[in-house]
């Protein structure tokens, strides 16, 4: 009988596993107003598959403040500290299909499962508590520790191999989001991407991206 070797899951959090219904965004607003006394520079501003550091330095460009990595990390500080505020709040705070089901699965066959966002990682726990998500998800990459998407995902499948205890190979590591930016920063560190159409991109844009699988909802993900 051949034994299964551990693999490695690492999932976005907003569109993939859950929908905070803009709490994060309004967390934002409220960050500049607070930090900066400026309006909301986020009009017409997608912020899917962004990392937070690159959405707060886009706000500030949009607001026509000077860009430095002081004032980022003050934004996203008190962006954290509002964040729990509006999560809590939001009557829209929904687990998205299939999310809770898949994580439960790849758990119960042994393997490490993940975060790989965008979000710092104390937005990314704030985020995922009403779910009790969280605790489930024993490591990640977050946007705490890089700006990059590929840089973070790769902290994320580092520190999957790094729960494990053995050497998973590239192709064992499965990056799931839904965004094109989730698919490229997969595939920049040499893992396998899925696709999943439950967040702001559609099925044209992650298509054009050439994932290993594209699904609508993680209900129809066999793992």
């Amino acid at each position: 009988m051949s034994v299964r070797t551990p693999r490695i899951l690492l999932l976005d959090l907003d569109g993939t596993l859950v929908d905070t219904g803009g709490a994060g965004r309004r967390a934002l607003v409220d960050a500049f107003a607070q930090v900066e006394g400026a309006p909301d520079p986020y009009a017409g501003f997608p912020f899917s598959g962004l990392t937070d550091p690159v959405i707060v330095g886009e706000g500030l460009r949009r607001a026509g403040i000077a860009v430095t990595p002081e004032r980022i990390a003050r934004i996203l500080e008190v962006y954290v500290a509002r964040l729990a505020h509006h999560v809590q709040r939001t009557p829209r705070y929904r687990v998205l299909p299939g999310a809770r089901a898949l994580v439960e699965r790849a758990l119960g066959l042994g393997d490490a499962v993940g975060l790989s966002t965008g979000n710092v990682e104390a937005g990314a726990r704030l985020k995922l508590a009403p779910a009790q998500l969280f605790a489930r998800l024993a490591f990640g990459g977050f946007g705490s520790d890089s700006a990059d998407r590929a840089e973070l995902t790769q902290h994320g499948a580092d520190r999957g191999r790094a729960r494990l205890g053995v050497e998973v190979p590239r192709q064992d590591v499965w990056v799931v989001g839904d965004s094109p930016y989730d698919v490229r920063a997969g595939r920049a560190i040499g893992a396998r991407t899925i696709a999943v159409l439950t967040g702001w991109s559609s099925r044209e844009e992650l298509e054009g991206e050439s994932p290993d699988l594209l699904v609508d909802t993680l209900e129809a993900l066999a793992w």
